[in-house]
């Protein structure tokens, strides 16, 4: 990151509620990673899909009656 762009974010953050600072640096404590929550997690479609590629994968049993 360059210095302007993060003197840019630092300054914008200073002008938030400390609350909200609080927030985003409990967040950042959470996931060490630095990628943002979104990128981690699968969009919503392929999250629905995954049952049904289970069974077309022959990795689910069928209940019993």
């Amino acid at each position: 990151m360059t210095e302007l762009l993060e003197g840019a974010i630092i300054a914008k953050l200073k002008t938030w509620f400390v609350s909200e600072q609080d927030t985003i640096m409990e967040e950042l404590e959470d996931d060490p990673s630095g990628e943002p929550p979104n990128a981690r997690s699968p969009d919503p479609l392929t999250k629905l899909a995954a049952p049904r590629a289970e069974y077309h994968a022959g990795k689910t049993q069928e209940l019993a009656r």
